[in-house]
């Protein structure tokens, strides 16, 4: 049967009401098999919230940076050499390098501390105070939005990889500072 009207249709089939909102090409041309209302979706009750600020206390930069800092006054002032570029303060145990310098030349890849202790190390205040700069100001941006964890992944990711580009560039070299944690947090 063929209708002519939603009036008609709706006689036949009450699942079509006229009071229900419907598209304008359907409201008069009723199929007896196809019988549908088109509704819009509620408006949204809400905006999409944006990823709010985590607001931690930057725990992992400010531990790391405090330790190199005392790390390099202590081993300063034990040397009783505190200058602006020289000499490298702390133990050469921690200063990365795969063979130690000339004459003894000593084969030292066995010691895998040599791949993270280096960034505890700084060679003279300026090194130090240039590194520490970089690394307070992004790292505890950072940490306050991403956490310490992922933070302490990114930078220690960061010295080991540097650790590694030293070790293929320059085998006979010692490599000293947190350069490489630095980095990697800045991108």
């Amino acid at each position: 049967m063929e209708y002519h009207s939603v009036a008609e249709a709706s006689a036949e089939y009450p699942l079509l009401d006229p009071a229900v909102p419907q598209a304008p090409e359907f409201r008069e041309q009723a199929h007896p098999t196809l019988i549908y209302s088109i509704q819009t979706p509620p408006p949204p009750t809400s905006l999409p919230t944006q990823r709010t600020r985590r607001s931690e206390f930057p725990i992992f930069t400010l531990t790391i940076s405090f330790v190199q800092i005392a790390n390099y006054f202590a081993y300063a002032i034990e040397d009783k050499q505190l200058s602006w570029h020289l000499p490298i303060s702390g133990p050469e145990v921690l200063w990365f390098t795969l063979v130690t310098e000339y004459p003894q030349c000593k084969d030292v890849r066995h010691q895998l501390w040599r791949f993270a202790s280096y960034c505890l190390v700084h060679k003279g205040a300026l090194h130090l105070g240039l590194n520490m700069i970089s690394q307070l100001v992004f790292g505890i941006f950072l940490e306050t939005n991403h956490g310490p964890l992922r933070l302490m992944v990114v930078y220690t990711l960061g010295v080991i990889g540097g650790a590694l580009v030293c070790a293929v560039s320059s085998v006979y070299h010692p490599v000293v500072g947190c350069s490489g944690g630095v980095y990697a947090i800045v991108g």
